[in-house]
């Protein structure tokens, strides 16, 4: 697995960066209601202070009539900064104008898109692009009135508490993506901790457990049931390996005293029948060991399917090669042509004695029963991938997934158990390969009778 597949998969990567969004979020949102509430807050201020001033300036020209509003006017533009010093004082804005349009006082160069019959509020940019928060209303002889005050200070003021709060915003997430690496990892730690436990399981002589801390938390509960687990399984495999040593001892032990007796019984001389029959029983008894060793087998690479760590490194090519050359012989005697196509190098984890036993059951097979077909292949590839087939008769489609059962046989007419494809099956599957088997010659696209199907013929046992 790549350094970036294992940081996309990492769950201390996920955990970080789930903290880190959510405080991004989080502290997002908090940062910008603060924003809105504070401009919000400015704005009414500043909203506050033009009514205050508008009332104040209408009052006197109920008072003084145009003209002393005018006058008024007057006198606080002559205190106000002059907009264009840009001092960044607080500037005052008028425009006073009668029914005609004409402006009779003020600094403000155009009347805004608001209606001063309602006394409308809000906010324009004059030449120069300085914002200008103001009020309008109505006077008495159809006269209107604006005051206005600048906030470009306020609009500023709130650019740099923008930019305060992004660097903040950056600032807590980097902390958060911290905190966040370092408890996953603690996390990820424990984790890593019950994953080694697991991969060393099945390993001679691992006998680790998972760590529980004091904490109690979930992790050192799923760390203890773990571990009452292995131990179970740990007995229940003690208890499997009495069993079946149990079950050799007590079965080879009784047959191997028959055999011995019915041997001591025809060297003291007997009938030519007798010794034909006690020779047939030394037979069958040797059958029923053999019988005994494959089921036992079977059993064992059952109960160890899977477990791919317990297996070494080792070379199925070179294990090939050995079988290839014992089976030369054999052939050349049956005038059989026996192909070995087997590559230079073919590393596997796997036990070399149980992979001896997988190809010798498949070459016996197809001697047995392919040998009509006059050619036997052994085909090793890397991968790995293991191939034995024949020309002969090949199995009937109906019959290639049954074959691998205990006790079934490929034909009628053969003879033997029925258990040698089943040891191949649980080899195969204590490595973690599958087989599978086909025909060697196919029937053709078009075949749809009986009689089309039998022209597929022989038998491709395929492991990989």
């Amino acid at each position: 697995m790549t350094a970036a597949l294992r940081l996309r998969s990492s769950l201390v990567v996920a955990v970080a960066v789930r903290v880190a969004l959510a405080t991004a979020i989080t502290t997002a949102l908090v940062f910008a209601a603060l924003w809105v509430e504070m401009r919000q807050a400015s704005r009414d201020l500043v909203q506050g202070a033009i009514d205050t001033d508008l009332a104040g300036l209408v009052d006197a020209y109920g008072s003084h009539g145009p003209q002393g509003l005018a006058d008024r006017i007057g006198e606080r533009l002559a205190f106000s900064p002059d907009p264009a010093q840009g001092n960044g004082g607080e500037v005052l804005f008028y425009r006073l104008e009668d029914a005609g349009g004409r402006v009779l006082a003020g600094n403000l160069a155009a009347w805004p898109q608001a209606r001063a019959e309602v006394s409308e509020a809000g906010e324009m940019r004059i030449a120069g692009g300085v914002p200008v928060q103001y009020r309008v209303t109505l006077l008495r002889g159809r006269m209107r009135l604006l005051v206005g005050r600048s906030v470009a200070a306020r609009e500023a003021m709130l650019g740099r508490m923008a930019a305060l709060f992004g660097v903040a915003l950056v600032a807590l997430v980097a902390l958060a993506w911290g905190i966040g690496r370092v408890a996953a990892r603690s996390l990820g730690r424990r984790i890593a901790a019950i994953n080694a436990v697991f991969g060393s399981f099945g390993r001679e002589g691992a006998g680790d457990r998972a760590p529980v801390s004091h904490r109690g938390d979930e992790i050192d509960a799923l760390s203890g049931h773990l571990n009452t687990v292995l131990d179970r399984i740990a007995l229940l495999l003690v208890a499997r390996k009495e069993l079946s040593d149990a079950i050799a001892h007590e079965t080879r032990s009784p047959l191997m005293h028959i055999g011995a007796r019915i041997a001591r019984a025809r060297a003291t001389g007997l009938e030519a029948g007798a010794d034909q029959q006690l020779d047939a029983a030394q037979g069958d008894i040797r059958n029923l060991q053999r019988m005994l060793d494959t089921l036992l087998d079977i059993a064992s690479s059952e109960a160890q399917r899977g477990e791919m760590n317990s297996l070494p490194e080792m070379d199925l090519a070179e294990v090939a090669s050995r079988l290839a050359e014992l089976y030369e012989p054999t052939a050349e005697d049956m005038g059989i042509t026996f192909i070995a196509r087997i590559a230079p190098h073919v590393p596997m984890r796997g036990e070399p004695v149980q992979m001896s036993s997988l190809i010798v059951n498949l070459l016996d097979n197809a001697f047995k029963y392919g040998a009509d077909g006059r050619i036997i292949r052994l085909i090793v590839e890397p991968g790995p991938r293991l191939v034995v087939e024949d020309e002969g008769t090949g199995i009937p489609p109906e019959r290639r997934e049954a074959i691998f059962e205990r006790f079934t046989r490929a034909h009628q007419r053969g003879k033997g158990h029925g258990l040698g494809l089943a040891l191949v099956r649980a080899i195969a599957e204590r490595h973690g390969l599958a087989i599978k088997v086909e025909s060697t010659i196919p029937a053709g696209p078009d075949a749809g009778s009986q009689e089309d199907h039998e022209q597929a013929k022989g038998a491709r046992f395929v492991v990989g």
